[in-house]
């Protein structure tokens, strides 16, 4: 499948889910009163104080606990990308069916719980967007535990052959390493450990872009009046060029000194260098970048939910841990 698939447009998610979550009818097609408990879940709609009254609505983790909360799901995709469990990160993953109960279920509770969350902040898109981005990063590590699980799979099944112009290859898959034996070359190829799951964290970057379009434009109304907001801006944008550039400097100083072909290939490492620490970054800062950012505009550092978003708040919480017990 072409990479370019998994980045959806983001007009194409943002469009659809903005008439869908924005109509009174769809909710409450007989116009009566929701039940008390449940209209404090999803509240009807109503004209607040800006974006610090509209960030009320917004029902997933921020603040302090959504820092934690995304570190934990950073530290499950890596180990899992390898073939480890993030509890214990020297045993190797071996129940493949039980990893794929825990995405399953992860992405079974998740949807809806982001659902919920979409349509209580249906007055503004930005919030709409920030929830797919959370959306799609769950869906991430999720993906990454079942196609980690699928490597398992084929490694614990018997050798299989496959018929090349070169000849007949057979291919043996054991302990998350890959070896091939080749009858025209008679040789035997020790290659490296398979992290093609960590590729699905293209979709989470993808999702990143769509969610800081909703992020910057909160921050573009809040910066003027926010200092908390202005500050944290100010630090998300000096570390990631601060990093690149260190980045860089490091590829240019190992491949500059020599003569002029060399330093031809050096800028062409520097600026790859560059481009991958600024992609790293980005993914990874900006969801602490959007944690700090709902928590600087709520007042609410901690990120603690109020009594009637609660339950939505915890349930994501504990949902998205589920691949931590990979094992």
């Amino acid at each position: 499948m072409s990479l370019l698939r998994l980045c959806p447009n983001p007009n194409a998610i943002a469009l659809p889910l903005l008439i869908f979550f924005s109509s009174k009818t769809l909710a409450n097609p007989l116009g009566k009163e929701l039940p008390r408990g449940l209209d404090d879940l999803l509240p009807s709609r109503n004209t607040t104080a800006g974006v610090a009254g509209e960030v009320q609505c917004y029902a997933l983790p921020y603040g302090g606990i959504g820092i934690v909360s995304h570190l934990l799901t950073y530290w499950a995709i890596i180990w899992i990308g390898f073939g480890r469990s993030p509890l214990w990160p020297l045993h190797k993953l071996t129940h493949s069916s039980f990893d794929i109960g825990l995405a399953m279920g992860t992405i079974i509770t998740t949807i809806p719980l982001a659902s919920v969350s979409m349509w209580r902040c249906r007055i503004r898109w930005e919030f709409i967007l920030i929830a797919v981005w959370k959306l799609t990063f769950s869906i991430t590590q999720s993906t990454i535990t079942i196609h980690r699980a699928w490597i398992l799979r084929r490694e614990n099944g018997p050798h299989t052959q496959e018929r090349s112009t070169d000849g007949v290859r057979l291919v043996s898959y054991h302990s998350g390493w890959h070896s091939e034996y080749s009858q025209t070359t008679t040789s035997l190829v020790q290659g490296h450990p398979q992290r093609t799951p960590l590729y699905w964290l293209f979709l989470y970057l993808c999702g990143t872009i769509v969610g800081m379009v909703g992020l910057l434009s909160i921050v573009r109304e809040a910066f003027p009046s926010n200092e908390g907001v202005r500050d944290l801006s100010y630090s998300f944008g000096i570390a990631i060029v601060v990093i690149s550039g260190a980045v860089g400097a490091y590829f240019y100083k190992r491949h500059g000194e020599g003569n002029k072909q060399e330093e031809k290939s050096a800028f062409s490492s520097t600026f790859g260098g560059v481009f991958k620490a600024f992609v790293v970054c980005f993914g990874t800062f900006s969801a602490l970048y959007s944690d700090l950012i709902l928590a600087s505009i709520a007042d609410n550092w901690g990120g603690f939910p109020s009594q009637d978003k609660a339950a939505l708040y915890w349930a994501w919480f504990v949902a998205k841990r589920l691949p931590l017990l990979s094992h």
